[in-house]
């Protein structure tokens, strides 16, 4: 004897899958999203720490902000964008485990 599926049971198995594929939908949007924020907080820009890279004001301290800031947070870059950062003292301490990156063109120096 075949069993036969009544209305009910069709509707309930067409609910569920929509359910599945709604979650999957939404847990892939939820990892796009979460990947977008992790680039984001992987590596540190020294004008949000003040830098100007005018060549006129000392950017000694925001460029040195911005590197302490990254290694307290296990950032391991930090950019300086296009520009010339006057250091006035004679150095800045990068740790080990940091990566400085400057402009792809070449336009980031550090001058004294």
């Amino acid at each position: 004897m075949k069993k036969r599926l009544s209305l009910g049971h069709v509707k309930l198995g067409m609910i569920c899958g929509l359910i599945v594929i709604l979650v999957s939908a939404i847990l892939l949007l939820a990892s796009l999203v979460g990947s977008t924020v992790a680039n984001s907080e992987m590596e540190v820009n020294v004008k949000d720490f003040g830098a100007q890279g005018d060549g006129i004001k000392d950017d000694r301290q925001a460029i040195q902000d911005a590197i302490v800031y990254a290694y307290d947070n296990s950032i391991t870059i930090v950019r300086i964008p296009a520009g010339r950062y006057l250091i006035k003292d004679r150095y800045i301490a990068i740790p080990d485990n940091i990566t400085i990156i400057g402009d792809e063109n070449g336009e980031s120096a550090l001058i004294q």
